[in-house]
């Protein structure tokens, strides 16, 4: 779980990566079946660590 947030903070927040390209990117390391990694929760995700 901590490498999720800590991917969501590097390449959502800093990088500016879209939330698809992080959907895509958890997928291909198959996180997808463990953790919720649609984009419009990345997105719900990236907006709560940017308070």
């Amino acid at each position: 779980m901590l490498m999720v947030f800590a991917t969501i903070y590097y390449f959502g927040l800093k990088s500016g990566e879209g939330a698809e390209a992080l959907s895509q990117f958890f997928k291909t390391v198959r996180i997808d079946k463990h953790v919720g990694i649609s984009p419009s929760v990345l997105r719900d995700q990236t907006s709560r660590h940017e308070k």
